[in-house]
């Protein structure tokens, strides 16, 4: 990983084809993704958002050209791009500029969280449309399988209420790894053990641990009504929040135990195989606010 983070920083132009040839990859291989807004996240944290700026731009006109040539679709290309890129390159300045990886976390679910309650301005009834959405997709599935629909059909509707909240959770989270990653390309290059640091010391303030308190209290009081639909989505934001905020315990946590080599891997190994871990580590990190845990164990 250093080696290529080495070959990026050795120009624009390298910068600028790593970012645009990755874009283009993740259209057919989306993990690719992160790598390619890592790119901007390590240039906008090292040479600034003038630079930042810069190198995302031109990887845009690259990838719309290749696009157009590839596809024969230029303004798609290069609409992907810009929302790709512009999230990452926004927070890497905040980050830069602020110097505290918590409070971008925070602003990104924050603005997350706008995110849910614009498109509910824009459509009255969000859950209606990715239910049409969701009904399509899931009958050609099941024409593809032979599996009747009615046997999916019953969940969809409950699935279709939290939908918004899931797609903005999806784009925070993939732009927070792509931060991440550009952050410890940094930190691999011109400051060794500085984003463990920095990513252990993560913790929520007090005060969004009781705006998460307000929130779930509405989604569940109010379930039926709409208060209580864009409350349930809104709570997928806290959830994204709290499991970053819970994996940094975690990883204290495990790595205070006898044999810190093996566990710390069986504890990354186990939320990617396990999803269903996550509610649990969020749970950690968002009772972390009162009962400093890491502070505990240090203590200790």
């Amino acid at each position: 990983m250093k080696m290529l983070a080495g070959f990026i920083m050795k120009g624009r132009i390298t910068a600028v084809l790593f970012a645009s040839v990755l874009a283009l990859l993740s259209l057919k291989v989306p993990p690719f993704s992160i790598f390619s807004s890592a790119t901007i996240a390590l240039v906008t944290l090292r040479r600034g958002w003038l630079e930042g700026l810069y190198v995302m731009g031109i990887a845009s006109l690259s990838s719309g050209t290749v696009g157009a040539f590839q596809f024969d679709n230029f303004q798609f290309v290069l609409l992907y791009s810009i929302v790709l890129w512009v999230p990452v390159w926004f927070f890497s300045v905040i980050l830069r500029e602020g110097r505290q990886l918590v409070l971008t976390i925070q602003m990104a679910a924050i603005i997350g969280m706008l995110g849910v309650l614009g498109f509910y301005l824009l459509h009255p009834d969000p859950a209606q449309m990715w239910l049409q959405l969701m009904t399509q997709l899931m009958q050609n599935i099941s024409e593809a399988m032979n599996v009747p629909f009615e046997q999916q059909a019953e969940s969809l509707a409950q699935r279709a209420r939290l939908m918004t909240g899931v797609v903005a959770g999806a784009m925070v989270f993939s732009m927070l790894f792509g931060l991440f990653l550009g952050r410890w390309w940094q930190a691999l290059l011109y400051n060794p053990g500085g984003f463990r640091s920095e990513f252990l010391a993560i913790k929520s303030s007090p005060l969004m641990s009781y705006a998460a308190l307000l929130v779930v209290s509405v989604a569940v009081l109010m379930k039926e009504q709409a208060a209580g639909e864009i409350a349930g989505n809104l709570m997928v934001l806290f959830f994204a929040l709290y499991s970053i905020v819970g994996t940094a315990v975690a990883h204290v946590v495990f790595s205070s135990m006898k044999n810190s080599k093996i566990t710390i891997p069986f504890l990354y190994i186990t939320l990617l195989l396990v999803p269903q871990v996550m509610i649990a580590i969020a749970v950690f990190g968002f009772a972390d606010t009162w009962i400093n845990l890491r502070d505990r164990i240090e203590n200790r």
